[in-house]
């Protein structure tokens, strides 16, 4: 996870395009240990052309915009905007159009990336970085936002 440990959650779900049996779309607040704050929202009732898959980090030093790089693809890019301090919010709003600082890592195909860094985490006897303790804290998270989705309210995140 990006901020650390998530805390607890508040989620809406709904299925109001499609008739799967799932959700078609959620839009869920995280609360962080270390008292970030973020929004998640998913949509699979949006056509593909239409949904721009953007992710967007924001923080006292800057932000960075990635665009194009959620899903299987090998494309997409991604922008930061830094300050050169911490800065608050600013009641003048005077937003310069700086183009920020493109990063452009090598594109990989991610299926042979998590094959090859389990091999490799196999060889150092070593956990791989995306190991089973991640995958389970992935899946409390996920838990909250069902059980808070289903009854209305924050829900905390179970140890």
């Amino acid at each position: 996870m990006f901020f650390g440990p998530v805390k607890e959650v508040s989620c809406f779900v709904r299925s109001g395009v499609h008739k799967y049996k799932s959700e078609d779309s959620a839009v869920a607040m995280l609360q962080f240990k270390n008292g970030a704050a973020a929004t998640v929202d998913t949509f699979f009732c949006i056509p593909d052309n239409s949904s721009k898959n953007v992710l967007e980090l924001y923080g006292s030093k800057g932000s960075i915009l990635a665009k194009g790089t959620i899903g299987q693809g090998q494309a997409g890019e991604m922008t930061a905007f830094l300050e050169g301090e911490s800065k608050g919010y600013e009641a003048q709003q005077a937003r310069q159009l700086a183009e920020g600082i493109k990063i452009a890592p090598q594109p990989l195909n991610m299926y042979k990336a998590e094959i090859e860094e389990f091999s490799q985490a196999i060889i150092d006897k070593r956990l791989p970085a995306n190991n089973a303790q991640i995958g389970i804290q992935s899946q409390k998270v996920l838990a909250a936002c069902y059980e808070s989705a289903k009854k209305g309210k924050c829900t905390k995140i179970k140890a």
